[in-house]
């Protein structure tokens, strides 16, 4: 998947709005970031990409960048 297309799918996922949020925007600064957003983004890995993340990759991405580039190593646990 593109970065391209992932920015999309990952603002829709965590419910943010379009434009509040790029590749490199760092998760912490993103009010909608929660747990939810956190398995919205896993599921959509999942479904898109075919691919589990580990949980623990994915807790310490720092931006949406982090979590595409380890769903592109198709990182599992």
């Amino acid at each position: 998947m593109s970065d391209d297309e992932f920015l999309p799918h990952f603002i829709e996922a965590i419910g943010a709005d379009n434009g509040a949020v790029t590749l490199d925007t760092p998760l912490s600064s993103i009010e909608v970031w929660d747990s939810i957003a956190y398995l919205n983004v896993m599921a959509l890995v999942d479904e898109k990409m075919g691919v589990t993340l580990d949980p623990e990759l994915m807790v310490a991405a720092e931006t949406p960048r982090a979590i595409l580039e380890q769903a592109r190593k198709g990182v599992a646990p």
